[in-house]
């Protein structure tokens, strides 16, 4: 990728650096073309990567350990 080392965006209120763009195999069999990014959870501040497509419909917002719940585990509980 050729981007200023100092590159980010700001997706709503979260800043996010590229890393790199990559090619990503989808469970089909066929390839996309994807952009991995870093960002900091704002629930924990911990840093994390995700990947988008290059159409950037944002990132994920938190990390593994913060992200919201399975909703369909959710809806078994009840």
């Amino acid at each position: 990728m050729n981007m200023p080392d100092n590159f980010t965006v700001t997706y709503r209120g979260q800043r996010c650096r590229p890393v790199q763009s990559r090619i990503h195999a989808k469970k089909d069999g066929s390839n996309i073309s994807v952009i991995d990014w870093e960002t900091n959870c704002p629930e924990c501040g911990v840093k994390f990567t995700c990947f988008t497509t290059h159409n950037f419909n944002g990132p994920r917002r938190r990390c593994d350990l913060c992200k919201t719940p399975d909703r369909s585990q959710q809806t078994a509980d009840v």
